[in-house]
């Protein structure tokens, strides 16, 4: 009976001094053995408190550190995506600038060839050929340039609308990441 006494009275020192301690342990031994019995459960029951404390202690700082992680990360991966829609944004209008560069080139071209000269009838038939497949030389390479910056133009395009599909995208693969763990 003096072990179960001694440990409990060691067990419960902890709350208080030594002296504490030792007037416990005399008032335990004076007790009759069921509340003997009664307070060691008590005890074992505080220390089963004390390390459930302990451990959900540890689970919220698990998650609170996890919460931390997932801001950290979340806020440098919206960064990234919306500098890449910036950069896009920007070479879209650039594709856009190039488009137009294009048309105003044809239409000074065509105006510059098309100025008041000789009628057409007054040219030699080989003449007026030559003019018109200038003509259309100039008016097929603006063609091609605006097919090829509107082709980039449209390629900037999805690649923005893909761009912001994974921006919203982002928050819900974050969450399922979290829940996932």
């Amino acid at each position: 009976g003096g072990r179960a006494t001694g440990t409990m009275a060691a067990s419960l020192a902890t709350w208080g001094s030594a002296a504490a301690a030792g007037s416990l342990a005399r008032d335990l031994q004076s007790q009759p053995l069921h509340h003997r019995f009664a307070l060691a459960a008590l005890v074992r029951t505080v220390h089963r408190l004390r390390a459930a404390a302990a451990q959900l202690r540890r689970v919220c700082l698990r998650e609170a550190l996890l919460d931390w992680h997932d801001a950290a990360v979340g806020s440098v991966l919206h960064e990234r995506l919306a500098k890449a829609a910036r950069v896009l944004q920007e070479d879209l209008a650039q594709a856009r600038r190039d488009d137009l560069k294009a048309d105003m080139q044809w239409h000074d071209e065509r105006r510059r060839r098309c100025r008041p000269g000789p009628p057409p009838g007054a040219l030699s038939r080989d003449e007026a050929a030559r003019r018109i497949q200038r003509l259309y030389r100039v008016r097929r390479k603006s063609l091609d340039a605006a097919a090829g910056s509107r082709g980039r133009a449209a390629a900037l395009r999805r690649r923005l609308a893909v761009l912001g599909a994974a921006r919203r995208a982002a928050c819900a693969t974050a969450k399922l990441a979290r829940s996932l763990r």
